[in-house]
């Protein structure tokens, strides 16, 4: 049986909280608190559950051990285009949402993600810098195939959508150390510079763009025998094509129809990548 009143507590104009113990007749008495606040240049909340010497545990070891999930959430606006993010989680074991959780989303949680982030953005450019890992919730999840963590990731995006000559100019790139207990660590830098030309008029446009994609690792821990510092490079030539159809319609001409067909090309030459690491990517479950 489980029974809970929740208490809310209107602390100020900008910031609350909402208190809810509840009854669990087989494991004892859970606290769940959840505080908010918000400012002129921040928001945030605070939650966290709470409960002491939980009494039928899943796993035998939990039994008499207090069971907490704790997460925080904060965004803050602190000068013009600068904006801190904060998204952080903990549970107190491995088979917490299995015990708590009430749907099947929550049970196949596998992972919680920590992220700290601070970012930049203004007409032309886009910045970030970032640390991130993940608790591993799931257990039988081998370190070999467990998430690394990105301390940091400092990324950049830059765009000029009309520059010199009627081109477009933009470019992508980040670096990136990759971290985890076990198996090849290291760093990776990627770069992706490109330019377009966009050719249009009324109902069609055309934009041949070309770029370039480079790569390069800097790894630790390899196997004997394996580069420490493979690379890859690549040009990435596109052609983005499309017409655009419109037409009023109803007996009073109160709809629009529209007709957009679009053609996007893409080529790649192939570039043999057996020697690279796979970091940030896997097979989905």
């Amino acid at each position: 049986i489980e029974f809970s009143v929740p208490y809310y507590f209107n602390l100020a104009p900008n910031y609350d909280l909402t208190a809810t113990p509840k009854l669990l007749s087989d494991r004892g008495v859970q606290l769940a608190s959840e505080f908010r606040y918000l400012g002129s240049h921040q928001r945030g909340q605070v939650t966290v559950e709470y409960l002491a010497n939980d009494k039928l545990a899943a796993d035998e070891l939990l039994t008499n051990r207090d069971r907490v999930l704790a997460k925080w959430n904060h965004v803050a606006d602190f000068a013009q285009g600068w904006r801190a993010r904060i998204d952080v989680a903990n549970a107190s074991d491995g088979r917490y949402f299995e015990d708590f959780a009430y749907d099947p989303a929550g049970t196949s949680i596998t992972y919680l993600e920590r992220t700290v982030a601070l970012e930049y953005l203004d007409r032309n450019w886009s910045l970030l810098a970032e640390l991130q890992n993940f608790q591993t919730i799931d257990q039988l999840i081998e370190p070999a195939a467990r998430p690394y963590s990105t301390v940091p990731r400092i990324g950049a995006h830059g765009v000029w959508p009309r520059g010199r000559l009627g081109l477009s100019y933009s470019v992508d790139a980040e670096v990136v150390n990759f971290e985890r207990n076990q198996g090849v660590r290291g760093a990776r830098l990627d770069i992706e510079p490109e330019v377009g030309l966009r050719l249009a008029r009324p109902g069609m446009f055309l934009t041949p763009a070309l770029g370039w994609r480079y790569t390069r690792y800097s790894l630790r821990d390899r196997n004997p025998g394996e580069p420490e510092n493979p690379e890859r490079s690549a040009p990435i030539a596109s052609l983005d094509a499309g017409l655009i159809f419109e037409r009023g319609s109803g007996s009073h001409g109160q709809r629009t129809q529209t007709f957009e067909p679009r053609l996007l090309y893409v080529y790649v030459p192939f570039r043999d990548q057996t020697a690279l690491p796979v970091f940030d990517t896997g097979l989905p479950d």
